[in-house]
Parts: C-alpha cells; sequence; structure tokens
C-alpha cells in the first residue's frame, strides 16, 4: 500500500449553485446511471468553471487505457507541459448505493482505475 494516495472527495451543498442543487434534488431514486450524466457535467463543470486551468472529459479513455472501459468522467489540469487527470468519477445508480456487493463493485472498480491513471501519468496523488 506505500505510494497510493487516494482522496475521497465531498462536495458539500453549500458549494453548489441553486441551479445544481435543485436538478439533484430532482433525481428519482431509481434514476438510471445514463440519466446521471448530465446532471455530473453540469455539476463538474460548475465546480470546475471553463474557464479555469481545469477541463471536464465526459466518457474519458486515455490512449494507454485501450480497450479498457472509459472512466464515466475525467477532470485533468492543464500544467505548463501537460494535462494531467486530478479527478476521475464514475457514477452509480442511487439505489446501488444500499446494496452491499455493488457498493464492492463499485469500489474495487475505482481502486483499480485509480490506480491505472495514477502509474500511466505518474501521479503522486488522484482524487476520486
Amino acid at each position: 500500500m506505500t505510494g497510493r494516495r487516494v482522496i475521497i472527495v465531498y462536495l458539500p451543498s453549500l458549494m453548489l449553485s441553486k441551479p445544481v442543487q435543485r436538478l439533484f434534488q430532482r433525481l428519482p431514486a431509481n434514476t438510471l446511471e445514463s440519466h446521471l450524466h448530465g446532471f455530473y457535467d453540469k455539476l463538474l463543470n460548475t465546480v470546475f468553471p471553463v474557464h479555469s486551468r481545469f477541463a471536464v472529459f465526459p466518457q474519458y479513455l486515455a490512449p494507454s487505457q485501450l480497450p479498457h472501459e472509459s472512466a464515466d468522467f475525467v477532470v485533468s489540469y492543464s500544467g505548463t507541459n501537460e494535462d494531467k487527470p486530478v479527478l476521475v468519477l464514475e457514477i452509480k445508480r442511487p439505489s446501488a448505493l444500499s446494496k452491499p456487493r455493488i457498493r464492492r463493485e463499485a469500489h474495487h472498480q475505482m481502486t483499480n482505475r485509480l490506480e491505472f491513471y495514477r502509474k500511466s501519468f505518474q501521479l503522486d496523488v488522484i482524487c476520486g
């Protein structure tokens, strides 16, 4: 486990604009993952504005990741020479959170995904 740094980020609702808060409040518990993409795209582009050095990439697939699955969203930071991912987001439907098996699978998926990006981009820290 040495060398691995995973940070879990919680966004308090106070940080979110009222329109974004209203979007998430209207979500039914049985919402499909694919329907959540628009909501999270709006959320991420609110937290990481388009005029900043951050970029939000939906369905992100790193060149070295082929033929693996893409991440639902990756936020990268534009540094001096290259863009590096700083946040990886995988979306699960709200009703899945109550099922221990699905939570374990999601944890395994995120751990593998974060480790892949950490190694591929030679990162000290990556958030998910």
